[in-house]
C-alpha cells in the first residue's frame, strides 16, 4: 500500500519554541486517510520539563525518566518519517520539536514537507470558528478528541479532521499531491532493539491553572454533565467538599465514570477502574487539592460566594 502521508504530534517539555520531545505519535496514512500503522512512546527528554507542560500532558517526571530517549526510539521513528510529508496541527511546535530532535542525533530536518491542518482549517472555514485549536475545529466536525494532549490521540484526531478538510477543498488535495515530490529520505539507522514506554493511563498528574481554568469552561458548556465521582477516601473535610458541590449542582457520588460525570477526584488509595472510565469517556481526573481549585474557578464563575 502506498501510505505517503504521517501524521505526527509531539507532548513537549515547554509551550513554546524551545520545546523538546516528552511523547511522539505517530499516524501512517495515504489519500483516503485510513490507518495503515502507528506508533507511540514517551520521550526522555535532554532537559528538565516546565510542571505546566507536565500539567497540560498529564505525564509525570518517573515516566519520563525511564523511557526511551529520543535517539534510542529512532529506528523506530524512521519509517514514519522518511520519505513522508507529516501533517500536523500546528506545524510550527511540531516541527521544530523534530527539527531540534533530528539535529541531536546529526541529521538535518529542515526541508521536510510539512502539511499544517490549523492553516488550512483558518483558511477553508474561515469566519465560522473563533478559535482554530484541535479541539474546537474538531467540535465542529464532530470529530471525538477524547483525552487530547495524549500524543496518539491528537494524531488520531489531526487524520480525522485532515479527511474532512480535504473533502471541502480541491486545493488542499492538490497541495498534497505537490509535497510528496519534497519528502526527504533519511540513512536506515542500525535495525537494533529499541525500548518503547506507552505512557501510564491511569496515572492522575498535578494540573496547572490554565488546564484547570479549560476544564472548568468545558463543565460549564456541557449541558450532560450532571454529577461528580470520587475514588478513594478524602484527606480533606468531605462535607464541606460535598456542599460546595451541592450548590454547583454537581452533587458527589460514588457511582462509576460516564458520560454524564463532570471530573473524577482521586482521593487516597484510589483504585484504577474508576480512572480508566474516566479516561474512556473523556472526563478529567483530578487529584483532591486539584479538584479544590477547580471548584474554586467554577464558583467564581458562576457567582456563588
Amino acid at each position: 500500500m502506498y501510505t505517503p502521508f504521517t501524521v505526527i504530534d509531539f507532548e513537549g517539555t515547554h509551550r513554546d519554541t524551545k520545546s523538546r520531545a516528552t511523547e511522539i505519535g505517530v499516524v501512517n496514512t495515504n489519500f483516503e486517510f485510513t490507518i495503515h500503522d502507528y506508533y507511540e512512546t514517551v520521550l526522555k527528554p535532554p532537559v528538565a520539563a516546565s510542571l505546566s507542560s507536565l500539567g497540560h500532558s498529564r505525564l509525570s517526571y518517573d515516566q519520563l525518566e525511564s523511557a526511551p530517549t529520543f535517539a534510542q526510539a529512532w529506528p523506530s521513528i524512521h519509517e514514519f518519517i522518511s520519505g513522508k510529508v507529516l501533517i500536523a496541527h500546528n506545524y510550527v511546535y511540531d516541527k521544530g520539536v523534530l527539527d531540534r530532535e533530528l539535529k541531536d542525533i546529526g541529521l538535518d530536518g529542515s526541508s521536510i514537507p510539512f502539511l499544517c491542518t490549523l492553516e488550512w482549517s483558518r483558511k477553508i472555514l474561515k469566519h465560522k470558528l473563533s478559535s482554530f485549536s484541535l479541539q474546537a475545529v474538531c467540535a465542529y466536525f464532530d470529530i471525538s478528541t477524547l483525552n487530547a494532549h495524549e500524543a496518539i490521540n491528537d494524531a488520531f484526531a489531526t487524520l480525522k479532521l485532515m479527511s474532512y478538510l480535504v473533502d471541502l477543498s480541491p486545493e488542499l488535495k492538490s497541495t498534497l499531491t505537490d509535497l510528496r515530490d519534497q519528502a526527504v529520505i533519511f540513512p536506515q539507522p542500525s535495525p537494533e532493539h529499541t525500548s518503547i514506554q506507552i505512557r501510564n493511563r491511569e496515572l492522575v498528574v498535578k494540573l496547572d491553572e490554565e488546564s484547570l481554568e479549560t476544564i472548568a469552561a468545558e463543565i460549564l458548556s456541557n449541558p450532560k454533565v450532571k454529577m461528580t465521582v470520587v475514588t478513594g477516601k478524602f484527606e480533606t473535610d468531605k462535607p464541606t467538599f460535598v456542599s460546595r458541590l451541592e450548590r454547583l449542582q454537581l452533587p458527589l457520588t460514588e457511582s462509576p465514570v460516564t458520560a454524564g460525570t463532570a471530573f473524577l477526584i482521586k482521593g487516597v488509595s484510589g483504585g484504577n477502574s474508576k480512572i480508566k472510565g474516566a479516561r474512556k469517556y473523556g472526563r478529567p481526573a483530578l487529584l483532591e487539592v486539584d479538584a479544590l481549585k477547580l471548584l474554586g474557578i467554577l464558583e467564581a464563575k458562576k457567582g456563588i460566594t
